[in-house]
């Protein structure tokens, strides 16, 4: 049985050269490589073969789970910009890969629980779009996100802290946010709660 992993690594192998079937292979074996690099507390490393499968395979679902968890701590732990972006590509991706699932096999995405995984995406990006000082972006993205969840009290609770933050934190740039009279509306009591 040939690895490619060596290769891939060793003498950077164009990706382009390998067939959809070694692409596969090898996105599994870095994979492989970023799960025990987890186990170990490795998470630079764990983020970096996550990096490399998903230019192998850009459905990587996992791979953006680990990812995105890792870098958005390594973001929060560094005020880093450039890792927040990346997490957020990543939320973005998972959105994109559960919404695919949703149209091209809906029994998977309901039993897989696609809906609460995907909109926890959304919000996952939400608060990425917080971190980097995009509050229009991050309220607006709750707003949709609470126009699909609504009247749930645990989205609600959920969706609170972030609403209020992106709003603090606008306000606190000089920022005017184009407020929506309905989320503003649902959310007048929790947000007093908040305070």
């Amino acid at each position: 049985m040939t690895s490619y992993f060596s290769d891939f690594s060793t003498n950077q192998m164009n990706i382009n050269e390998l067939t959809p079937e070694e692409k596969q292979k090898l996105a599994k074996e870095y994979f492989g490589k970023a799960d025990w690099a987890k186990e170990d507390g490795e998470y630079d490393e764990c983020i970096e073969y996550c990096g490399k499968c998903i230019e192998l395979d850009p459905d990587a679902e996992i791979a953006y789970i680990y990812r995105s968890r890792y870098i958005y701590k390594r973001a929060y732990e560094n005020n880093c910009a450039e890792d927040y972006e990346i997490a957020l590509s990543d939320y973005l991706n998972l959105v994109r890969i559960y919404a695919t699932q949703q149209i091209e096999d809906p029994d998977l995405y309901d039993n897989y629980q696609g809906e609460m995984r995907k909109e926890s995406a959304v919000l996952d990006a939400a608060w990425c779009y917080l971190q980097l000082g995009r509050y229009q972006e991050c309220y607006d993205t709750l707003n949709e996100l609470w126009e699909r969840q609504k009247p749930d009290e645990n989205w609600k609770s959920r969706i609170s802290y972030p609403l209020k933050f992106s709003k603090e934190r606008a306000a606190q740039n000089g920022e005017t946010l184009q407020l929506n009279h309905a989320i503003e509306a649902d959310f007048a009591e929790p947000l007093k709660e908040l305070q």
